[in-house]
């Protein structure tokens, strides 16, 4: 079984306009959608599961239409919102849960396919992509330049265990909101909590978009590709 939480309850309002970039189009669908069809296309089997703001039920649920899927309201973070999608999730071995950006249109079939089987095979999966600008650490009296070679983007879905992001999920409920704020991925909850991550090959072109420029190379990516 396999369960795929998308993420869209973000307020976006980086991307500009009067929706949030989930509601946006890319090629004139909800960028959201296109994240829902790629997982079915792999599997339709699989149980999605779209985290939303409330404050646009009527918009998302006009734009889902007759899609089978559930609907769940997000919380005030990224972490609060996987936390109330993984209440629906079952708690079973075997069990798969992944979590994708919903603001990661381009995500392919492939890139999902190389996720479920590397967690599959080792229980936790996130994808990444290797650097490609030169990067630095900041120091107390400035910067210094850092080898890229040791680094790496971190990219969505990142594919796991159900049972085992639970229990992350459910170690990290005590934590203060300082403590919380170097969790910026459920691969960190999982790590926090103990777990072993697996990096599997991500995409150049599985971008996020963050504002009004990212969606114009979004559209252009997708004209070009699909």
């Amino acid at each position: 079984m396999k369960t795929a939480i998308i993420l869209a309850a973000g307020s976006g309002t980086r991307a500009g306009g009067k929706l949030p970039k989930q509601l946006q189009t890319i090629s004139g669908k909800p960028m959201f959608l296109h994240s829902v069809e790629r997982f079915r296309e792999v599997d339709p089997e699989t149980e999605i599961i779209l985290v939303i703001n409330e404050s646009y039920r009527d918009e998302f649920l006009r734009a889902i239409g007759g899609i089978k899927l559930t609907v769940t309201s997000g919380g005030a973070s990224r972490l609060e919102s996987v936390s109330h999608a993984l209440r629906l999730v079952p708690d079973a071995p075997g069990h798969l849960v992944a979590v994708h950006d919903a603001a990661r249109p381009l995500v392919d079939t492939m890139l999902i396919q190389r996720g479920w089987k590397t967690a599959e095979e080792y229980g936790a999966a996130v994808p990444c992509v290797p650097l490609s600008d030169s990067i630095r650490t900041l120091e107390a009296d400035g910067s210094k330049a850092a080898d890229r070679s040791r680094f790496v983007a971190v990219q969505t879905p990142q594919v796991f265990d159900a049972p085992m992001l639970k229990r992350a999920y459910a170690a990290i409920a005590g934590m203060t909101e300082r403590e919380r704020t170097v969790l910026t991925d459920d691969a960190s909850v999982v790590e926090s909590a103990g777990g072993a991550v697996r990096l599997y090959d991500g995409d150049t072109k599985n971008m996020k978009v963050t504002g009004p420029a990212d969606r114009e190379i979004a559209e252009t990516i997708y004209r070009l590709t699909r």
